[in-house]
Parts: structure tokens; C-alpha cells; sequence
């Protein structure tokens, strides 16, 4: 045998060696900063939950359009919701419904009412409004 094959073979071995590592670890080191990203994302997700406000990255507004949609089919015809179930309404939508985050030995799950309006019912507003009464002795009391 060759002398020179049997020292040079360990040696490209090594540098493939190191050059997989090198590549596993890059691969590693992006997974990980995608995972801290995600957690970020979890973490201001929770938060935002625990003040009960929805939050557009934990229920996008296709999600968000595609639920009020199917509430909205299935509403009695004396109901309505507060706004059009629009694309371009879903942002007000955001502002209005509050959400509350209750946790399950498996998972989080959101609860978020959404408010109905009642299209025929009618009211009478009245205002009560206080007039002072003039009395002969000048003083604006009633004896």
C-alpha cells in the first residue's frame, strides 16, 4: 500500500467532516433563530390575549372573515352584527371584539363574543331636562 493515499484519505475526510458541520450548524443556528421568532410572536400574542385584545398574527383576517361570515349565516333575521361582513370592515372588527384566552391541559383556546344588533326594535328616547321655577318670593324653590 501506498503511503501517501493512506495519510491524504483522513485528511479529506476532515475537511468534509468539518465542512457538514459547518452546514448542520448554520442549519441549526437558522432553526433556532426561526423558533425565538415564533416564541417572540407566542409571547406578544399572550400577552395581547391576557389585555383582551385580539391580535391580527393569532387570528388573521381571513380567519376572522371566514368566522363572522358563517355567524352572520346563521343569525336570526331580526339580528345583525355591527358592521359588514367586508374584507375592507374586518380592521373595525379588530378595535370592537375582545378575547379571552382559556387554557386546557392540551391547549389555549380563544373565546371571543361577538356583539349583536337588533334590527327592529324600536325605542322611544325621552330626555328629562330640570327647569327652574320662577315662585312669587323671587327664589327658585318650591315651598
Amino acid at each position: 500500500m501506498n503511503d501517501t493515499a493512506h495519510t491524504l484519505k483522513p485528511e479529506i475526510g476532515y475537511f468534509e467532516l468539518v465542512h457538514m458541520f459547518n452546514g448542520a450548524f448554520d442549519v441549526l443556528t437558522f432553526a433556532i433563530d426561526m423558533l425565538s421568532d415564533d416564541i417572540n410572536d407566542f409571547h406578544v400574542q399572550i400577552l395581547s390575549s391576557l389585555d383582551n385584545r385580539i391580535s391580527m398574527t393569532l387570528v388573521s383576517t381571513a380567519m376572522l372573515f371566514h368566522a363572522l361570515s358563517e355567524v352572520q349565516s346563521k343569525l336570526a333575521m331580526t339580528l345583525e352584527l355591527p358592521y359588514p361582513v367586508l374584507k375592507s370592515q374586518m380592521i373595525k372588527y379588530y378595535e370592537i371584539l375582545k378575547v379571552t384566552l382559556v387554557s386546557t391541559v392540551n391547549a389555549f383556546n380563544l373565546v371571543i363574543p361577538v356583539p349583536f344588533i337588533q334590527k327592529s326594535a324600536l325605542f322611544d328616547i325621552y330626555r328629562l331636562v330640570t327647569v327652574p321655577l320662577l315662585t312669587l318670593d323671587g327664589m327658585n324653590t318650591v315651598h
